[in-house]
């Protein structure tokens, strides 16, 4: 029954041009104040493919990164609207990324890394 009404609303997203990805998805994108709750203070493994790193991000504004070869980098971040943004990880000037809850400690980043909470 559910994935009837799954292919319904995608027929009638084909048919009316609407975005079917929110629809379609049973994660939850999170808001900029959910990501404020849940992501600030904690640490996290991140992981793409054969990547991970461990980041955390400090109640201050900073953010740590750190390979399992302990190379290390700092930063800062900011919420702008419902994505978590960060300068000084990376050669370019700001990275966003929005996050979707796949558990309750469990998420997948915008740009395909799996993160979930240490502490």
């Amino acid at each position: 029954m559910k994935n009837d009404i799954k292919l319904l609303l995608l027929a009638c997203c084909i048919l009316f041009g609407i975005s079917s990805k929110a629809i379609l998805s049973d994660h939850q994108l999170l808001t900029g104040q959910q990501l404020r709750d849940e992501i600030i203070g904690h640490t996290f493994h991140a992981t793409r493919g054969d990547q991970v790193v461990q980041v955390r991000f400090f109640d201050n504004g900073t953010v740590n990164l750190m390979t399992p070869q302990h190379i290390a980098a700092n930063g800062k971040w900011s919420i702008r609207g419902n994505e978590i943004c960060t300068t000084g990880l990376r050669k370019t000037d700001s990275d966003c990324a929005t996050l979707e809850r796949i558990t309750q400690r469990v998420y997948r980043t915008s740009h395909g890394f799996l993160v979930s909470v240490v502490n």
